[in-house]
């Protein structure tokens, strides 16, 4: 079931980007400058972020294993996030389809950008971080996140095999609608949504 979910999934990502569903309309584009302060930023963020949350979530592991790292995620991880995004003056959100949390559930643009990413996946081309103005005049940086490490199995491969049925059933009781196992390494997760709002300078200072 789950495979062929991504299956069809990657189908959909690919007819999409063939048809031309990924142009930006008539939004004034973003200069070549603008574009590439916006990714580095966006990337730096990206780091940021994954450091501090990655770093509180490995002593979590350390001190009680799977039950104990969802739990932090429950938790801690999102008000964490909110204050990084009050500091650099942006949004800054984890994005998928495949949720766990309904806070990382992806918007429209969102989806958008992640069967692209998909499509990029399956024709095995290099899927490079996106930046992009949205219709509001905002503009949103978008970057992948893969099953890169066996670590990450422990929370989202296969129920049974990479996650036992005890932490399984920790993470029901905290995620009741849990659609984020299945995973194998190398598959797409989500992705790194950051919108700079546009009435706001890009980020603090770096």
């Amino acid at each position: 079931m789950y495979v062929m979910r991504h299956l069809a999934f990657y189908s959909i990502a690919a007819m999409l980007v063939l048809t031309g569903c990924t142009t930006q309309g008539n939004k004034k584009p973003l200069t070549e400058a603008e574009s590439r302060q916006y990714a580095e930023s966006g990337k730096l963020i990206v780091k940021t972020t994954f450091e501090v949350l990655s770093g509180h979530l490995s002593q979590a592991l350390a001190r009680g294993g799977v039950s104990e790292a969802v739990t932090y995620c429950n938790l801690r991880a999102y008000p964490l996030v909110d204050s990084l995004s009050g500091e650099y003056n942006a949004r800054i959100k984890r994005a998928t389809i495949w949720v766990r949390n309904a806070d990382n559930k992806a918007d429209a643009d969102e989806e958008m950008v992640l069967k692209e990413y998909a499509a990029l996946k399956s024709g095995q081309k290099p899927m490079k971080p996106i930046v992009r103005r949205k219709d509001n005049g905002d503009v949103a940086f978008y970057m992948p996140i893969q099953i890169t490490t066996p670590l990450c199995l422990n929370c989202h491969g296969d129920v049974g095999t990479d996650i036992t049925a005890a932490d399984y059933n920790i993470i029901k009781k905290l995620y009741p609608n849990d659609n984020a196992t299945g995973h194998s390494m190398e598959d797409l997760r989500g992705i790194w949504s950051i919108t700079f709002f546009e009435k706001q300078p890009i980020g603090k200072e770096f």
